[in-house]
């Protein structure tokens, strides 16, 4: 009677204590594993962040290398119609100078004849 229902219960209180001890060595280990997860995870969060930290400042350098060739590019533009614009003067007054001077020898010319004559 009394005596093997106090044996069943402590056999059952044995068992609940054991099933309780394995449950918490289970969500020991399965808390170690998450902890382990996680700390992956904010690895990799924290080189994804530097990844596209680098990308952004690499797009920026890239950006300002752009403009940086542009403007040179437009200065380069500029320097070369300032020296065709002043290349082309001066053959026009060139070509002025000389056609005065034809002129010249010309006039020259026709008062020689005209003496001449």
């Amino acid at each position: 009677g009394l005596a093997e229902r106090a044996e069943e219960l402590r056999r059952w209180q044995k068992r609940q204590e054991e099933a309780f001890t394995a449950k918490g060595a289970e969500l020991a280990r399965l808390e170690s594993a998450l902890r382990t997860a996680l700390g992956e995870v904010e690895k990799q969060e924290r080189r994804l962040v530097f990844a596209e930290q680098e990308a952004e400042v690499r797009q920026r350098n890239a950006t300002s290398q752009v403009q940086l060739k542009q403007a040179e590019l437009q200065e380069a533009r500029r320097r070369i119609k300032e020296e065709a614009a002043h290349e082309a003067k001066l053959a026009q007054a060139g070509r002025a100078e000389a056609l005065a001077q034809l002129q010249a020898v010309q006039g020259g010319l026709q008062e020689s004849e005209a003496r001449n004559a």
